[in-house]
């Protein structure tokens, strides 16, 4: 027979070379693609919590009636209740959340009926809630100054009952010995965590300061996302 022969071991060795090659090139692709992804995926998350939230004020301007409406009823700034809604719902009229709130500012359904029969109004239906956006507004800012004043006129206590529940936040109070003792053991901790009850107010206000620089309620969009 004709041509070369080579050792059984050689032939094995090389094949295994070749094999391992490939195996290497592949976790090598394997590795670009994976920063590619990660790369691209980035940047577009980020982009899209851009837009979303360049959507909701949008959808917020074009409220700008029924919030300035709403605010100078209870002696609000129109701009803080611009921040509430946009924390609590991104602007949308019929949002519902995992614990059904309802409609722009998340109203429970029994809370909204308790300020609605303060200002003698016909109890709310769930679909008024989620339909009209003026009286979710007024019944949520009647909400919110409702517990302004049980929180002893501060603000930033208002707006943490608001986001943990009134009796839930009185208890903490209670159980720390009072506001003072309560609002030095959270500072102890150091680091506000996002998801706090103290993270919720301080946003609020922060963006109540940010739409007003921008005058977000003298916009007039041209149309609703």
């Amino acid at each position: 027979m004709g041509g070369r022969s080579e050792p059984i071991g050689f032939v094995v060795g090389a094949r295994r070379s070749r094999g391992g090659r490939r195996r290497l090139r592949l976790a090598l692709l394997g590795g670009l693609a994976l920063v590619v992804i990660l790369v691209v995926a980035a940047p577009w998350g980020s982009l899209r919590g851009v837009v979303r939230e360049e959507l909701a004020q949008v959808r917020i301007a074009r409220l700008a009636p029924e919030l300035r409406a709403a605010a100078q009823e209870f002696a609000f700034d129109p701009y803080l209740l611009a921040a509430l809604v946009f924390h609590e719902s991104s602007g949308r009229v019929d949002a519902v959340s995992s614990v059904d709130a309802l409609g722009l500012v998340q109203l429970k359904l029994e809370t909204a009926r308790e300020r609605a029969r303060v200002l003698g109004l016909r109890e709310p239906e769930r679909d008024d809630l989620l339909e009209d956006a003026g009286l979710n507004l007024r019944l949520g800012a009647a909400y919110l100054a409702y517990l302004v004043a049980r929180q002893e006129g501060s603000l930033e206590r208002a707006l943490m009952a608001y986001n943990a529940g009134p009796t839930k936040f009185d208890r903490w109070l209670k159980d720390a010995g009072g506001w003072e003792a309560w609002s030095a053991a959270r500072a102890a901790e150091g680091l506000v965590p996002f998801t706090s009850v103290r993270a919720f107010a301080a946003r609020v206000i922060a963006t109540t300061e940010e739409f007003r620089a921008a005058a977000l309620l003298e916009q007039q969009p041209a149309a609703t996302p």
